[in-house]
């Protein structure tokens, strides 16, 4: 085995950035090809020095877990492995369950996310910031768990109670029935607070991203339902009632659904940029004093 090739099985799916991983493998080739060296002195020729030195740095999926639990305080393996246990959950709740399953499939499809998220921090407090930007999501979920708010809820069960809270997630069934002004008006207040609280985590962590991740949370909630009626529909009009008795899900996401993504996805560039620029400052206001 070449040292190129065992580097990059070293670095497969080790989740670090290009440059962390440029930094780490020259300083892993920079040891191997000194151990080579120093076999080679001894005698070896340079295929068996090659050979004896790799198998020094022992496996490369053992060394992979090394590096990434010093790095993340959890190996790749495990962040692979809890990423798909929650995504495999919010499948189950969604397809095997009744429509209001006892666990809630979008906190599952979050928690996915977050596990995800997390090999892309390193500090603490961003790591904590994965966590404290569920508080909203599951603010609104306890204010409203009679009424199952982050489950697949019938429309006719809370249809009528609207409140700031739950227009953070408008579920699908809610764009279905409203009106544009309502929907505009009620998510409005969500979508505020999901910025202000972005602005939050910002101030806090210093980390532009931080600022992204209620929007991130929020975005996946909002998108999910559109494709699970989608697939339903496409199902459905493939098998026609063999699976389903009930009439036909809509076919496509309406005007009102691309307008609730779309101001998610808008609200989220706000938060990055005025994040960005809050930095800036910063960054600017720290060098002036410096001076």
């Amino acid at each position: 085995m070449k040292i190129d090739e065992y580097l990059e099985r070293v670095f497969y799916w080790s989740f670090f950035s290009k440059r962390e991983r440029q930094d780490r493998a020259d300083e892993l080739r920079a040891h191997l090809e000194e151990t080579v060296g120093d076999f080679m002195s001894r005698g070896f020729n340079q295929t068996d020095a090659v050979e004896t030195a790799i198998q020094q740095c022992g496996n490369p999926s053992k060394l992979r877990r090394q590096l990434t639990a010093s790095a993340f305080g959890i190996s790749s393996v495990w962040i692979t492995r809890i990423a798909s246990l929650f995504a495999l959950l919010f499948f189950i709740f969604v397809i095997l369950t009744p429509s209001v399953p006892v666990f809630s499939p979008s906190l599952m499809l979050c928690l996915a996310i977050l596990a995800i998220m997390f090999s892309t921090t390193r500090k603490r407090k961003d790591r904590w910031a994965l966590f404290i930007g569920l508080a909203p999501f599951c603010i609104a979920y306890l204010q409203s768990h009679d009424r199952s708010i982050f489950a697949l809820a019938e429309p006719s069960t809370f249809i009528n109670q609207p409140s700031i809270l739950e227009n953070i997630f408008l579920p699908s069934w809610f764009l279905y029935t409203s009106p544009y002004f309502r929907v505009v008006y009620e998510s409005f207040f969500g979508l505020i607070t999901l910025y202000g609280f972005g602005l939050v985590l910002f101030g806090w962590t210093k980390n532009v991203w931080s600022s992204a991740v209620p929007l991130i949370y929020s975005i996946a909630i909002s998108v999910w339902p559109v494709v699970r009626d989608t697939v339903k529909f496409l199902l459905w009009r493939t098998f026609h009632d063999l699976l389903f008795k009930n009439p036909p899900p809509l076919e496509s996401p309406n005007n009102i659904i691309l307008l609730s993504v779309a101001s998610r996805l808008l609200v989220l560039l706000f938060v990055v940029l005025t994040a960005r620029w809050f930095s800036v400052r910063f960054h600017r206001n720290a060098m002036a004093q410096a001076d």
